[in-house]
């Protein structure tokens, strides 16, 4: 099952495999901001790394 993930002004909400969506849970919630932030600390001196290639 794929679960989407949908970032809103007020809200994350998800669908695992229909058109409706749902609130996640405090518990969903805080596994969703430990991956954004582990993605970030991964994803963004890398991306640094690649823009400076290009000077």
């Amino acid at each position: 099952m794929t679960t989407r993930y949908d970032v809103r002004p007020n809200a994350v909400v998800k669908s695992q495999g229909s058109n409706t969506y749902e609130a996640l849970t405090d518990d969903e919630l805080r596994n969703f901001l430990a991956a954004v932030l582990m993605y970030q600390q991964k994803v963004v001196p890398e991306l640094r790394r690649m823009a400076n290639l290009g000077r």
